[in-house]
Formats: C-alpha cells, structure tokens, sequence
C-alpha cells in the first residue's frame, strides 16, 4: 500500500490482542494510539482529538456505548466517526449503535481486507470535507466570509428539506459537494428526492459568480444504489442477482461520482442515477444515495 497522509486512529479495546491484531492490519496509517479502557480512551481523544475511532463494545465498567455517549455529547468530538468492534452482532445491536451515532460496525475476529476498506472511507471522506474547506474560502473571497458561510447553510437547509425522513442523512462532502444517505429508498423515491433538492436550491436564489452560466446557486445530481433488488429490463417478475451482496462504501462512492461527472458533463443542473453493478456500462439505473454538487 502507497504511504498514507496523516490519518489519526484510536483503538480502543480491552483486549491486547485486539489492539496488536488491529494495528497490524492497519500500521500504514499514522498516528495510532490505543486504550484499554473507555476512560482512558476519552482522555486520549480529548487530549487530541482523533480522526477515526475503532471502538469495542464489549468493555467493563465503562463499555463502548457509554463512550460513543461521551463523544457525541462532548462538542470538540461530536464530528469523530465511530466505528463499533464486535463480536455479537446483530441487528437490534446495530441499531442501537446507530443510534447512539456510531458510523459503522466490524465483526470480531476483524478481517484485514474489510478493515481496510472501511478505514480509507472515512480516511477519503475527511480528505474531502478539507477540500470543501478550501473551496469555502474561495467563495468567501468573492463574495465574503459572512455570505460564503450563510450560503453553506442555506444550500444545507434546502437539501435537508428535499429529504426530511429521520433515516436520511445529509453530510458535507468534498468542494461544493454535499452527501445524501438515504436508506431503503428506491429508485423512484431517489429520483423525486433529487428533484426536490435541485428546486429547493433553485428557488433560494442565491447569486453566483458571473461564470456561472445559471448566475445563481444550482446543483447536479448523481446518484448509486446498493444491494438492489431492481428488476432486469424488458422482465416482469424476475429480479437482477448480479448485484454484489455486502458492497463497501468506496463502491458507491465511485459510481455516485461517475453519475455526479455524467451530470455535470451534460451541462449540469440535473440529475444522473447509476446502479452499482453497471460501472463501465452506458446505462444509468436506480438509485439510493445521490451526491449533491453545488455548482
């Protein structure tokens, strides 16, 4: 694997076989630091806050739960993805983990290819959210700090009323991108979603620079779907199997990107949908998870 950029993890377990498992796996990636305990990992994490916490539910006195509580009750940390290490999965767990905030779960005993990919996501996505803080900047030049940031909000605003579901998520991406999660949706709620957010920015009229070929704030959307159930086309009642089962998130995020690129290419301003399973195909398809553009 190529160097890695400085990416700040901690580990967080009681077992030190864990720990030294998990850094192996991941010892292209530095800083890491670990703790044993969930007391002396929030000691860590406030000291410096990390990156990337991989975190183990099963801990005594003070589990992984109570310290996601923590982070995410505590201002400087809120923002630090959580990933939860396990070893009894299940649903009703993972629910609650999501509840509580956490960003993800892993299976004990870990498996390295697995780790990895869910560890350059979220390496990737903090990459991006600091090139979006640099494409703020130079809207602010132009426009001023106290515009770029009321724009950011108001872009943010419209695209959480085009998706106001409890489920759905909406994150900051990369530049002028922002993020849209949106579970168990299918294509038709993807698309009438999409929609919604290119009105909702639309009818903000928000001024734009005199490059911009609309002279106001639009936005493109692409989309990429995963572990869909969609039927093959020109067939009634047959579904499409070809679809990879347990996709990891680089896989969306590549193809949500490819329909982003298809979108803007045709002179932006709509939308663009693909499934997972037909990268390198000229067919868009459904889709569930759009990314937004600012453009």
């Amino acid at each position: 694997m190529q160097a890695q950029e400085k990416f700040s993890i901690l580990l967080v377990d009681d077992d030190r076989t864990m720990v030294r498992i998990l850094s192996h796996i991941l010892s292209d990636f530095r800083p890491i630091r670990f703790a044993t305990s969930g007391r002396l990992a929030l000691k860590l994490a406030r000291e410096s806050a990390p990156d990337l916490v991989l975190l183990d539910v099963d801990m005594p006195e003070f589990s992984g739960f109570e310290v996601c509580k923590e982070f995410k009750n505590d201002p400087a940390l809120a923002q630090v993805p959580i990933i939860f290490v396990t070893s009894h999965e299940s649903p009703q767990l993972e629910s609650l983990g999501m509840q509580l905030g956490a960003a993800d779960f892993i299976g004990k005993p870990p498996h390295a290819a697995l780790v990895l990919a869910r560890v350059r996501t979220y390496q990737r996505l903090k990459a991006l959210s600091d090139t979006l803080r640099s494409a703020v900047t130079a809207y602010n030049a132009e426009f001023g700090e106290q515009k770029g940031d009321a724009c950011l909000h108001s872009v943010a605003d419209a695209l959480r009323s085009a998706a106001p579901r409890p489920t759905d998520v909406l994150g900051r991406y990369a530049g002028g991108k922002f993020a849209l999660v949106l579970p168990e949706t299918s294509a038709q709620g993807a698309s009438t979603v999409a929609r919604r957010a290119i009105d909702a920015v639309d009818a903000l009229n928000l001024l734009h620079s005199a490059s911009s070929c609309h002279g106001h704030i639009t936005v493109s959307v692409g989309g990429a779907c995963r572990n869909s159930t969609r039927q093959s086309i020109g067939e009634s009642g047959a579904k499409d199997e070809r679809t990879p089962k347990g996709a990891v998130p680089d896989d969306l995020i590549e193809a949500a990107e490819q329909a982003l690129k298809g979108a803007r290419s045709a002179g932006g301003h709509q939308v663009r949908l693909v499934d997972i399973v037909e990268l390198g195909y000229p067919q868009l398809l459904n889709a569930q998870i759009p990314a937004i553009q600012r453009s």
